[in-house]
């Protein structure tokens, strides 16, 4: 009779006796499920990928910055939604995400003192950007209102661009408010298309 424990006993034997090689020989139990990939930030499709990688290759050209800006602005919170918080570098391709981005640069810089003091960020002024011909590189670094991302390089290939920027080490016991942290935007050449955007970071600690 095929009864239902003795199924049971016929799947459990197999799967004690690999249990007990692996605890002889210490080989790992493998879990269920998707190989492991590198770590790369999730974007819907028909978006750009923002991920860390390899090096550029001796085919990628130098990309020449048109204008910079840095600042002040708040930083998003993570959230069940989104448990990453802010990302530290982005990509932007549109004046609407670019005013976007914008609304988060303070009219008023943080201070002390009453009424604290107007900020001059020339972005406040919301400046039109060819997003037909240009597109936006976003740097943030959160918990200081002095350390400023610097981009230090930017090239790219057919598929890929490449960001080394270096973030300046933060003074010691600097006091900043919660939710506050600086960015840095350059505005760059846009080739048309939405290429997997890989940013390098290195600390400027001495």
């Amino acid at each position: 009779m095929n009864h239902p424990l003795l199924r049971l006993k016929h799947h459990a034997i197999p799967l004690a006796l690999s249990c007990i090689a692996c605890v002889v020989t210490g080989c790992p139990l493998q879990k269920s499920g998707p190989p492991a990939q590198s770590p790369i930030v999730a974007k819907p499709k028909g978006q750009p990928k923002v991920s860390s990688g390899p090096s550029p290759g001796e085919d990628a050209k130098s990309v020449n910055v048109i204008t910079t800006y840095s600042g002040v602005c708040s930083m998003n919170p993570a959230t069940p939604a989104n448990p990453a918080g802010d990302m530290t570098g982005s990509p932007i391709y549109s004046q609407s995400d670019f005013e976007k981005f914008i609304g988060r640069i303070p009219e008023n810089l943080p201070s002390k003192t009453n009424p604290p003091p107007k900020n001059d960020d020339p972005l406040l002024e919301k400046p039109k950007i060819d997003f037909e011909k240009n597109m936006a590189l976003v740097l943030l670094n959160p918990d200081t209102l002095s350390s400023k991302p610097k981009v230090l390089s930017i090239r790219e290939d057919a598929e890929t661009m490449w960001i080394e920027a270096e973030y300046p080490a933060k003074p010691p016991g600097e006091v900043y408010p919660d939710g506050m942290g600086t960015y840095t935007i350059v505005i760059v050449p846009y080739s048309g298309e939405m290429k997997t955007t890989r940013f390098g970071f290195t600390d400027g600690a001495d």
